[in-house]
């Protein structure tokens, strides 16, 4: 090996080593820091006891529901997708593709909320041009999301619109895919998250979970944890959700951790929502990095 290449190499390893050393990433016996850079607890010695419950049964049958909504607008099946043509209602809207199988919000009333593509030829500058289409990828199509309401087809646009097309909310199922839709502001501040220099953190979506299976490589900072339910209460309906919060050590040895945080949101029948106190809960913690969006 070429002297000047073989010393270049240890510099870089020596530097690795060094920041991953200083957050705390090489020590035998990881401290919070070094376990999840955010956070200042403990994770507990034992296990937690795992509370799971079913996915909601919605009553739809999403399939067939997906192609009524197509033909509906004009689109033919091809493949995974039904393609819309210049002309038909759909692609009036931007929507050139429909998904054959995803039904984005399926507890949405009257009608739920589907999925459909758009194939700019810029999708990063593009996305900008098209209001309600979003980029998911680095490449491929933008993503909108649109509804029916029995007599023409909503392109949404703003997370305001599912407020205004589906409150209010009259059922657990309904207020469940009402909060994955629209959800409260939230900061990193709500997380009492510990920031570092040359750490970056990244605050991912609220989901729904399911089916949870105890994880060797996890470390858990709760004694119980609850998939997602919703349940009604004196004030609307409270739907148990998770957010996945990342950080990314930018070094030459690219450490990444994701912390898993559950969060209670209160859905008022108005379609206000709102974070229950008190706030969200770290989970467990792993290795992970963040999604290539």
């Amino acid at each position: 090996m070429n002297r000047t290449v073989f010393n270049v190499f240890i510099l870089v390893g020596v530097f690795c080593i060094t920041a991953c050393d200083s957050l705390g990433f090489l020590q035998s016996t990881p401290t919070p820091s070094a376990l999840l850079i955010f956070t200042k607890l403990s994770p507990l010695p034992v296990p937690p006891t795992i509370v799971d419950h079913p996915e909601p049964n919605y009553g739809i049958n999403e399939e067939k529901m997906i192609l009524e909504i197509a033909k509906l607008g004009g689109c033919a099946e091809n493949d995974h997708v039904f393609r819309c043509p210049p002309g038909s209602e759909l692609n009036s809207l931007g929507c050139e593709e429909v998904d054959k199988y995803i039904i984005e919000y399926p507890g949405l009333k009257p009608y739920p909320v589907f999925q459909c593509y758009k194939y700019p030829d810029n999708p990063t500058v593009d996305s900008i041009r098209f209001p309600g289409f979003d980029v998911r990828l680095p490449v491929g199509p933008l993503y909108g999301n649109f509804t029916y309401d029995g007599s023409q087809f909503i392109l949404i646009k703003e997370i305001s619109d599912y407020k205004s097309l589906f409150a209010p909310i009259d059922s657990s199922n309904e207020a469940l895919s009402f909060a994955l839709a629209s959800p409260p502001d939230y900061r990193l501040e709500d997380f009492h998250i510990q920031e570092v220099d040359g750490i970056h953190i990244e605050l991912g979506r609220f989901g729904a979970k399911y089916f949870y299976q105890e994880d060797d490589i996890r470390q858990y900072f709760t004694d119980r944890i609850e998939s997602t339910y919703a349940t009604e209460t004196e004030n609307g309906y409270l739907v148990h959700l998770f957010v996945e919060i990342y950080s990314e050590l930018y070094a030459p040895c690219c450490d990444c951790k994701k912390g898993t945080y559950s969060v209670d949101v209160l859905v008022k029948p108005s379609g206000e929502t709102s974070i229950i106190d008190p706030g969200p809960q770290l989970m467990f913690a792993e290795d992970e990095c963040p999604p290539e969006y």
